[in-house]
């Protein structure tokens, strides 16, 4: 990309790094770049391939796929997740279309960590609507392409939304687990870091590493501006050094090119495990001499020898952010100071400070001031406040978006261009963007997610959908059996993909024989908790297929309309006390 004054120049060098390509590392193993957010990784065997990741979309997928098929085309044999990210899961089905077997003796293998599905239920389910609003913010989404818009992200180009298709585990490991398909030797370690489901592939025979999001070419992601939980950097130097044991002759990473040579792989590990460690030592050492976050987080950088390397290039990580998630992460958000003892609302606090500035017009005045002086950063925090109190105030918030644009345009850091030229966009009603519209996105997404995720963790997510002062003085259980289909599943450390306890094999509403999933659900306390027992005598019994849950979940059903067509039956309690029961949750109005 060509230099522009709305563009950091090291953001411009970066985008030129991931047109769409395929790179050849060894004999038998390829790498796809630039199709996705992600990469994806083709293995080569003796009859059959291995697939690494499969990007955001079966359509994103597929354009991988056709590239790499260009190389090889024997069937696949097994897919390997390195974590349950949706750009390196969500796109499976572009090369396991329906109708493939899958596990078993001749059946496509579906190997990752043993926690995938709960983090997979994460994104989809428990948190989808926050993750999926930060992540348009975060990503871009919405941002039109050009110098004064969408660029890059830090590890990769446009997320590419479209079809989901995730697919469950057929084979789990918890911490090693060496395994040969195709005549291709591998050896699977669990390594968190970017996230507390990652594992990285050792190829012996190729001595190579397919490092997942351990390594990539940017300071790392430390703190997430998406949210997402605590990283610890602890365990990400440590993965580091995990894949350093290996020596590795080629470093494949699943964001931008591959390294090859086992002196540069190993400068770059040294490197990246050294940065982190440097970060997170100096933010402690900071905390035990009683600094607060925001002084920890303008006082630690990369000393020269670190901060002038290019894979420690702040532009997805950014240091700053990284010591504030530190801070939090290991000590929570008190910094000492007992003012923070005293609960008050954003919108009390910013009435303050406006009032302190003279009112509206004396903040605006104090707000131009700040601007003329060149106290931009300032300049944005005063102009939320004032947007708090006064939220009519359309000239403050122009303002606030130019500032935020000129913030954007100043920055190396992909993420927060992408969130300050989104919420730019948004102030100015250019873009909208809210809440409302982030749960409605969350839920077109999950409809391909859901179906490979365990029915107790799909359940339990329905906790944070009930409403307290609905609930207030109600205690009612229910029993939710739900049917499902048996997955192939095994795993090292013998945990099954359901409690057994929890699961057994009957017939279901047609008279098949299936398994099926007992949920006993009790509100009570303005909580919705999920029994480790069976309820003896529930006030509600209901039996309805995996299938039909999901669309409960989602919106698209009724609870009315399946009683009434069947989808679901009430065994046990009145239909109408039970309609009443269930609109105390969220989006289930009946």
């Amino acid at each position: 990309m060509s230099q522009s004054a709305f563009v950091h120049p090291l953001l411009s060098a970066h985008a030129s790094r991931y047109s769409p390509h395929v790179e050849r590392v060894t004999e038998r193993v390829f790498l796809a770049v630039g199709f996705g957010l992600a990469n994806t990784v083709m293995i080569v065997g003796d009859g059959g391939i291995v697939v690494v990741d499969t990007l955001e979309s079966i359509e994103a997928a597929a354009e991988a796929r056709d590239a790499l098929r260009e190389h090889c085309d024997l069937p696949v044999r097994a897919l390997v997740y390195t974590h349950g990210h949706p750009d390196h899961v969500w796109g499976a089905r572009a090369w396991v279309p329906e109708g493939t077997p899958i596990g078993g003796p001749n059946g496509v293998e579906i190997i990752c960590h043993e926690s995938v599905p709960h983090y997979v239920n994460e994104f989809a389910n428990v948190l989808a609507p926050r993750y999926t609003l930060g992540g348009i913010y975060m990503y871009g989404a919405l941002l039109p392409d050009g110098p004064e818009g969408f660029v890059v992200n830090g590890i990769g180009p446009r997320l590419r939304a479209g079809s989901r298709g995730y697919l469950p585990p057929t084979h789990t490991f918890a911490t090693e687990d060496d395994i040969e398909l195709a005549g291709i030797r591998m050896k699977l370690v669990f390594a968190p870091g970017e996230s507390p489901d990652q594992i990285f592939v050792w190829l012996p025979d190729d001595r190579v590493v397919l490092s997942g999001d351990t390594v990539y070419r940017s300071f790392p992601n430390i703190y997430t501006i998406r949210g997402a939980r605590f990283r610890d950097p602890r365990d990400w130097y440590h993965s580091v050094d995990k894949i350093r044991a290996f020596k590795p002759e080629h470093l494949v990473p699943c964001h931008g090119s591959a390294i090859s040579g086992a002196s540069e792989v190993s400068e770059v590990l040294c490197a990246y495990r050294d940065a982190i460690q440097y970060v997170f030592d100096q933010t402690i050492r900071g905390m035990n001499a009683g600094l607060a976050p925001s002084d920890l987080a303008t006082s630690i950088s990369l000393p020269p020898s670190l901060s002038s390397h290019p894979y420690l290039e702040q532009l997805y990580g950014q240091v700053d952010l990284c010591v504030q998630e530190i801070y939090t992460g290991l000590y929570g958000w008190f910094s000492g100071d007992g003012s923070e003892l005293c609960a008050m609302s954003t919108q009390e606090e910013a009435a303050e400070i406006v009032a302190l500035a003279g009112g509206l017009d004396g903040a605006r005045t104090a707000l131009n001031r700040s601007i003329e002086e060149g106290k931009v950063a300032w300049a944005t925090k005063l102009a939320t406040r004032i947007l708090r109190t006064h939220p009519e105030a359309t000239d403050v918030a122009r303002i606030k978006a130019d500032l935020l644009r000129r913030l954007a345009h100043e920055t190396p850091n992909a993420n927060i261009r992408n969130w300050w030229l989104t919420e730019a966009a948004v102030l100015d009603g250019t873009v909208s963007l809210t809440p409302e519209i982030g749960s409605a996105v969350a839920r077109s997404r999950a409809a391909g997610l859901l179906e490979g995720v365990p029915v107790h963790d799909t359940v339990a997510a329905l906790a944070v959908r009930l409403d307290p002062k609905a609930s207030e003085g109600v205690h009612r259980s229910f029993m939710l059996t739900v049917f499902e289909k048996l997955q192939p599943h095994s795993s090292d450390s013998g945990t099954p993909a359901t409690s057994p306890k929890d699961t057994d094999e009957r017939k279901d509403l047609q008279g098949h024989k299936v398994s099926a999933v007992t949920v006993p659900i009790v509100v009570r306390n303005c909580v919705c908790a999920i029994e480790p027992w069976d309820l003896a005598v529930p006030d509600f019994a209901v039996q309805l297929s995996k299938a039909t849950l999901i669309d409960l979940v989602l919106g698209e059903l009724t609870w009315r309309a399946a009683l009434n067509s069947g989808a679901a039956i009430l065994t046990r309690g009145d239909s109408d006390a039970f309609l009443d029961f269930v609109a105390l949750f969220d989006g289930w109005d009946s």
